[in-house]
């Protein structure tokens, strides 16, 4: 397992979705990291391949991660846009565990 938390790093994505609800076995890895990114990619030996199964991208919020996940609607974002079908009911589990109450109107 790798440690991201110690280079403030989340899991997104596919590996995001499967903590979020243990539901999904990835087949992409998605992590967001901030200025600690290279000292990530130096540990583990991670390097730029356009085929490859790692998607390491730039943290863009500021709260709302649980533990080491991205926000839930980051992740929900991520496993909509594969378009794959198990990523898309993965994406519904993520969305009635974590974002449905965003939705709903205050009485």
């Amino acid at each position: 397992e790798v440690e991201i938390k110690d280079y403030n790093a989340v899991w997104g994505g596919e590996r995001g979705g499967e903590l979020l609800t243990n539901h999904l076995r990835p087949a992409t890895v998605t992590i967001y990291a901030d200025s600690h990114l290279p000292k990530l990619q130096v540990k583990y030996g991670l390097f730029k391949e356009k085929q490859g199964n790692v998607e390491i991208l730039e943290k863009f919020w500021t709260a709302g991660e649980l533990g080491n996940v991205a926000p839930p609607l980051v992740v929900y974002a991520d496993l909509i846009a594969t378009g794959d079908e198990r990523n898309l009911e993965t994406a519904q589990m993520v969305y009635e565990r974590y974002l449905v109450e965003l939705t709903k109107e205050s009485a």
